[in-house]
């Protein structure tokens, strides 16, 4: 889904808590603590 969206123009930023699961399709990869 995020491949489609990046060819469709759009900016794909994921979001995900667990660092060790981003495979680097997102435009914008920023590790940060995730606050409860």
């Amino acid at each position: 889904a995020c491949k489609a969206l990046r060819e469709e123009g759009y900016r794909v930023i994921l979001v995900n808590s667990n660092p060790a699961t981003i495979i680097g399709m997102g435009d914008l990869k920023q590790p940060a603590p995730v606050l409860a």
